[in-house]
């Protein structure tokens, strides 16, 4: 669903609230999320909903490219975020791969981890230690390590 879609039916779904009229049940799918982490580990932006455009699966539209995902992290986290890593596990290491243009498939799988360098930031050597890693989400970071 295109996230304008969906900000239509949020509008939508809040229309039964002073006049009366039951609230619409729309039963429309949950978006797929990321968190989005500085690179210190800290958490800037908890379940980001996902641009369509970035989705898994809608690679051929042509929207996923650097420039439009740093546009959109930087209006997410209201900074300029100008690098965009995605942790995978290679093996049973941990790794950070940067997207770049040459990235073919999403790495953002739902639950996804971000890391956001913002202003040209170093990104710290220990990042991976102090991300959320392991836990359900352990297989979304497994199909992006594929993408990568």
């Amino acid at each position: 669903m295109h996230s304008a879609a969906a900000a239509a039916a949020v509008v939508l779904a809040d229309r039964g609230e002073g006049d009366n009229e039951p609230p619409l049940n729309l039963n429309l799918p949950p978006l797929p999320c990321v968190d989005v982490h500085d690179p210190q580990g800290r958490s800037l932006a908890a379940r980001l909903p996902l641009p369509r455009n970035f989705q898994p699966g809608e690679e051929a539209r042509k929207g996923l490219n650097e420039r439009s995902v740093l546009r959109w992290l930087s209006r997410a986290v209201e900074r300029k975020v100008t690098a965009v890593y995605v942790p995978y596990k290679f093996q049973s290491e941990w790794r950070l791969a940067r997207l770049s243009d040459a990235t073919e498939a999403s790495p953002f799988a739902d639950g996804a981890i971000v890391v956001v360098c913002t202003d040209s930031e170093a990104l710290d050597p220990d990042i991976l230690s102090r991300l959320p890693l392991s836990g359900p989400s352990e297989r979304a970071w497994g199909w992006a390590a594929s993408t990568l």
